[in-house]
């Protein structure tokens, strides 16, 4: 058990230092191990995201909604993934489920602000991440970013 937590230990530092591929390595390593760990599991769905993998992306999120349905993590996350292979409708739902188990997440909210956008939902997009800002106001650039991205869309229109 000690080598999983070194393993987990070392690549959540490659994921710092965006050294995703070695990540990758560590963690289906893991997987061997223990083929369950949702922590794992989670983290391969983030990293093959991470890496425009977004099919192999998704995969790891069904196999975590699989084994813990209210895992609002890969609900997000499965929204994500269905958002970035033209399914955006869909993955909406997802990332408004997760919400419903964690209503003050600001990844969530900034995620579904991020999808609303992709289909000039932008109204909803504004919400989201006026929303997504009041939880965090330590990412306010971030999402300033994304509201520049919303007013600009809108003066286009």
């Amino acid at each position: 058990m000690d080598d999983v937590k070194k393993l987990k230990t070392e690549g959540k530092r490659l994921i710092q230092e965006k050294e995703y591929e070695k990540a990758k390595e560590a963690f289906h390593t893991i997987l061997e191990k223990i083929p369950e760990d949702i922590f794992s599991i989670d983290t391969l769905g983030f990293l093959y995201y991470m890496t425009g993998q977004f099919e192999k992306a998704h995969r790891y999120c069904e196999l975590s909604l699989s084994l813990k349905p209210n895992n609002y993590y890969a609900l997000k996350g499965m929204g994500l993934c269905l958002a970035e292979l033209g399914r955006a409708d869909e993955g909406i739902r997802y990332i408004l489920a997760s919400l419903d188990i964690k209503p003050d997440c600001f990844d969530s909210h900034y995620d579904l602000a991020v999808t609303y956008l992709k289909i000039d939902e932008l109204e909803k997009a504004r919400r989201h991440a006026q929303k997504a800002l009041e939880l965090d106001r330590s990412r306010s650039e971030l999402v300033r970013k994304l509201l520049r991205s919303i007013e600009i869309r809108e003066k286009s229109d």
